[in-house]
């Protein structure tokens, strides 16, 4: 089990995250509240080694992507838009693609992405990507072992659903945001509780 916490704009929590082992830390650079510029992203994340960095984008320029992840040193990047294959293909850097699962047929979209050679991760969220909703899980059954060996879950994780969430679904990586917040910002004891959780569920086998 990989954690992945998003939506970090803080030096101090790069830092957290990084002292507590969880393996991602996501910076958000498209139009959202937990935005956070390139120069900042890199600030804050530059002294920090064995985090892997991702970046958030949605729909955004291919040149505006490849300077952030050249710029801030990003080891992924997380495309939450309507971006097509060829545009993944052509970026010929490490993709994790998210998709927003409004219904079971929402599950075909992800197909599409399966033979691209630079594809790192699959993202899968609520309709609402950042809400903090859980989807029906159970929508993921159909999935290949493929894509699940690659599989990202989001929305509405915590600590009470966070064992099922490995019983049902089993992905790669958990992925955390507005759970971890108090009035929108991260919470250092919410990041502290859930990862205690976590270190519980690891030394029972998961």
């Amino acid at each position: 089990m990989k954690i992945k916490i998003c939506g970090i704009k803080e030096k101090e929590h790069v830092a957290l995250l990084e002292e507590l082992k969880v393996d991602y830390v996501g910076f958000v650079f498209c139009d959202s509240k937990r935005k956070i510029t390139i120069e900042k992203a890199k600030e804050i994340s530059c002294d920090y080694k064995n985090i892997k960095k991702v970046g958030v984008f949605q729909n955004n320029s291919k040149e505006f992507i490849l300077k952030a992840y050249n710029e801030v040193g990003l080891d992924f990047v997380q495309l939450h838009g309507n971006e097509p294959v060829e545009f993944v293909e052509n970026l010929q850097i490490p993709v994790i693609k998210a998709f927003n699962l409004r219904d079971k047929d929402s599950i075909n979209k992800i197909t599409q992405y399966k033979n691209i050679a630079n594809l790192a991760g699959y993202l899968v969220d609520g309709a609402k990507g950042g809400s903090g909703e859980v989807f029906q899980w159970n929508w993921l059954k159909e999935l290949s072992d493929d894509i699940r060996e690659k599989l990202f879950l989001a929305g509405g994780i915590n600590e009470e659903n966070l064992e099922k969430a490995m019983q049902e679904v089993k992905p790669k990586v958990i992925d955390l945001s507005s759970y971890l917040e108090v009035n929108g910002v991260k919470s250092s004891q919410k990041i502290k509780r859930f990862m205690n959780k976590v270190k519980e569920l690891k030394e029972r086998g998961y």
